[in-house]
């Protein structure tokens, strides 16, 4: 059981959710609840998180480093880009970047819930339906 709480605290240290790990340990999601419950191995799941976590970032910043002087390398290089074979590729190749900067639609969240309901005869009688059932409006001897 012990060598099942040390794979349970790996596996959620690094950051996968309680559901997947017991599916892959193979035990009752309760139990998962259970240890998470405990303070001293919840703040143990916690720490190898942050540490999992700082060393991606720290892995990303170096990464934006490299690229950094890859694209003023490209930049400095562009001049000799002559061929139009030469020049579309690197166009291709820039245009299909990821792209990280925040988006205006990235920001935004729409929910569009359409809810359906089933009225009752006698106030259906009230109200103006279109062919498609959505109400347009009163009637007038209603108000």
């Amino acid at each position: 059981m012990l060598q099942d709480k040390d794979r349970i605290l790996k596996l959620l240290g690094s950051g996968l959710g309680g559901e997947v790990v017991s599916a892959t340990v193979g035990c009752d999601p309760s139990y998962i609840s259970q240890l998470m419950a405990d303070e001293e191995f919840r703040s143990r799941v916690l720490a190898m998180r942050i540490e999992s976590l700082t060393a991606d970032t720290q892995r990303d910043r170096a990464i934006d480093e490299i690229e950094d002087v890859l694209i003023k390398k490209l930049k400095a290089g562009l001049d000799f880009l002559v061929s139009t074979k030469d020049i579309l590729r690197a166009y291709a190749v820039i245009n299909a970047a990821k792209r990280r900067g925040a988006k205006a639609s990235d920001t935004t969240v729409v929910n569009n819930n359409i809810v359906n309901l089933i009225l009752p005869r006698i106030i259906v009688q009230k109200y103006t339906m279109s062919r498609t059932g959505e109400v347009m409006k009163l009637k007038e001897n209603h108000l």
